[in-house]
């Protein structure tokens, strides 16, 4: 007997659209659903499974509250699988409200922490992990009052953040022995 092979895509099977956004977000985001070419695309933001008689995407949407949004393209009769993507509404905290918020436990929920670099640790980026570690305050000058730990830094290492440098932090909060810190993201 010989191998066989299978498609990813079953023979009967559209394309699956691809939904993109912001999936963490402060204020809102505008998400767009792209498919293949002439494939008519619906989506539903209530946690039901989209059809054709839902409603169909016609243009990009803004999301200003967490929303679970489910899409499927149909190509003639032939449907997709669903693809779903969760976007969430996170919580700003300063870093006093961050320091405060932590507990022995790590929080289930992440929050944007915002604020300004106040001393670098270790140097700040590490070229081991490849992440940043810093403390942060809300005043430039305010001390250190949350450690960001093993950030995940957007730009590359001779980019890395400085002390000054008005910083975003996305992640959950836990403290750490004493140390208040933004668990990494």
């Amino acid at each position: 007997t010989g191998a066989k092979f299978y498609a990813a895509q079953a023979a009967d099977e559209a394309k699956a659209p691809t939904i993109e956004g912001e999936e963490n977000f402060a204020e809102k985001t505008t998400v767009t659903i792209t498919a293949a070419e002439g494939a008519k695309i619906y989506y539903t933001l209530d946690g039901s499974e989209p059809t054709n008689a839902s409603t169909e995407y016609t243009a990009p949407f803004e999301l200003t509250e967490t929303t679970t949004v489910k899409a499927i393209a149909y190509e003639g009769e032939k449907a997709s699988e669903v693809v779903t993507v969760k976007f969430v509404k996170m919580q700003v905290l300063t870093c006093a409200e961050a320091a405060a918020a932590c507990t022995t436990t790590e929080s289930a929920d992440k929050y944007i922490v915002r604020g300004y670099v106040t001393t670098l640790v270790d140097g700040g980026y590490s070229t081991t992990y490849k992440n940043t570690t810093v403390w942060m305050a809300d005043a430039a000058d305010g001390g250190n009052v949350i450690q960001a730990f093993r950030l995940t830094p957007v730009a590359t290492a001779d980019q890395q953040v400085k002390v000054g440098d008005y910083i975003e932090a996305i992640s959950s909060l836990k403290k750490y022995n004493t140390t208040p810190e933004i668990m990494g993201g």
